[in-house]
């Protein structure tokens, strides 16, 4: 990686030992319920969905927010070739790829929920509908920033 300074360095090391610190009140509660569910004898199933929904969401947030820092090398290069304010494409990619981490999330959180259905459909539409509704957003920021979809 290369820094233009030593202010955008030290940005980047705090705003990653934030995101650290962050995710730390996550992991708990998985923690908690992971062992409650084995005390309990309650399904595994949800328990590792819950964790690994959970963590794909936050991944996704994760790689949203250090490209919209201008970390273009997580983009493969054929999708920005003829883009030409990199700055601007990277702010709106990483916008649209952390959209993309919140239903993901917000799906980890309703599978903690099997025994109310509608809680369980809900999350399928909102994982269904912020997936396809991110998508749209980086169709439209490509078409914008690189003239097409590709």
């Amino acid at each position: 990686m290369v820094y233009k300074s030593k202010k955008k360095k030290m940005e980047m090391i705090v705003v990653s030992a934030l995101f650290c610190v962050l995710l730390l009140p996550a992991a708990i509660p998985t923690f908690i319920y992971f062992m409650d569910t084995a005390i309990t004898m309650a399904s595994f199933e949800n328990a590792t969905e819950f964790i690994g929904l959970l963590t794909v969401g936050f991944l996704i947030a994760a790689a949203g927010f250090a490209i919209s820092k201008g970390h273009i090398s997580l983009i493969h290069s054929y999708h920005y070739t003829n883009v030409v304010d990199r700055e601007g494409y990277c702010k709106a990619m990483g916008k649209a790829t952390m959209l993309m981490g919140i239903p993901v999330v917000v799906s980890a959180i309703t599978t903690l929920f099997p025994s109310i259905k509608i809680i369980e459909s809900a999350g399928t539409v909102i994982l269904s509908a912020g997936l396809i509704i991110g998508c749209a957003f980086i169709f439209k920021i490509q078409y914008k920033y690189n003239g097409g979809l590709f």
